[in-house]
């Protein structure tokens, strides 16, 4: 997809088969240009018209992203952020910032040029947090953004029981 805009023009236009286009009567001026492809890196610039009767010839090399990042935000059930709870997608780990946040750059697959959508697997731990595991999918469509919410390991009161004797001796063995 390529946007031109420019002299009080616009375009939104798509490259042909072989990657070119073509736009007949553009007037004199400058003109902004953004390129973007799924599984490549936008890139951006610029050019001038100088006489209505010019051909412009502009090639672009674009580079194909190999990492997308995915932001963990963690929070508890209650909506609260979770700062440093451990983030592990498929061994590319971190931990989550004071706002319960986190970005880690996760690999890209391709096949020949096709972007692939693929399931990636995820763990978040926290002291205190039963261990939450997910999945999400990059690709084509893919999310940027995973929601993560732990639930609070229950505080469980102990009670200990002291069985004496009648003259006040601590015993040993005392089936309860």
């Amino acid at each position: 997809l390529v946007y031109i805009r420019g002299n009080d023009q616009e375009w939104i236009l798509h490259t042909d088969a072989d990657g070119n286009i073509r736009i007949p009567n553009m007037f004199e001026g400058k003109y902004e240009f953004v390129i973007t492809k799924d599984g490549y890196i936008s890139t951006t610039g610029s050019f001038e018209i100088h006489d209505t009767l010019d051909t412009i010839v502009m090639t672009r090399l674009m580079e194909r992203r190999t990492h997308a990042p995915v932001q963990f935000i963690v929070t508890d059930k209650q909506g609260n952020v979770l700062a440093n709870a451990e983030v592990d997608v498929e061994g590319i780990k971190g931990v989550t910032d004071a706002e319960g946040r986190l970005i880690l750059n996760v690999p890209l697959d391709y096949n020949v040029d096709q972007l692939i959508d693929k399931e990636y697997k995820y763990t978040v731990s926290k002291d205190g947090y039963y261990e939450h595991e997910g999945t999400f999918h990059l690709g084509p469509t893919a999310i940027t953004m995973v929601p993560v919410s732990l639930e609070k390991i229950p505080d469980y009161s102990f009670l200990t029981f002291q069985i004496k004797d009648a003259g006040g001796n601590l015993m040993k063995d005392v089936t309860i």
